[in-house]
């Protein structure tokens, strides 16, 4: 249920941000001299993708799963901008829609599935419970 509530908000992240804008980032990191800090600009939002690990070696079994950020934008070109380089170009981040919805379909079923499994052994649980010897 963990990572099924960490792909939903993955994507609900990424739906509400696609459309934002930020400085595009130049093509080599630019060395800060000592002591500065570089200009404070709008930076590219960052989508976001679910890492997850299966537990199930040993005693432990399950998933483990964090949300991670994936530094991946195209380039759009808004010159009125007031953060757009010299180009008129900005960087809009790469979230492909269709994916993001299939992913939060995923998630639905997902949240499904485990609600199944607590269903099922609940009623197991009870049916024992009412055994007559």
């Amino acid at each position: 249920m963990n990572a099924a509530t960490l792909r939903l908000e993955a994507a609900a992240s990424n739906i509400a941000n696609a459309q934002t804008e930020g400085v595009l980032p130049p093509p080599t990191p630019l060395a800060q001299p000592a002591g500065t800090q570089a200009p404070d600009l709008q930076a590219v939002y960052d989508p976001r993708w679910v890492d997850q690990v299966s537990l199930s070696s040993g005693a432990a079994s399950g998933v483990s799963a964090s949300i991670k950020a994936r530094p991946d934008y195209s380039p759009a070109y808004k010159p009125d901008a007031t953060y757009a380089d010299a180009k008129g170009f900005v960087a809009v981040p790469n979230v492909d829609m269709a994916q993001e919805t299939v992913g939060l379909i995923t998630a639905q079923q997902s949240f499904k599935a485990n609600m199944s499994v607590y269903q099922t052994a609940d009623a197991m649980q009870q049916a024992l419970l009412n055994i007559k010897a």
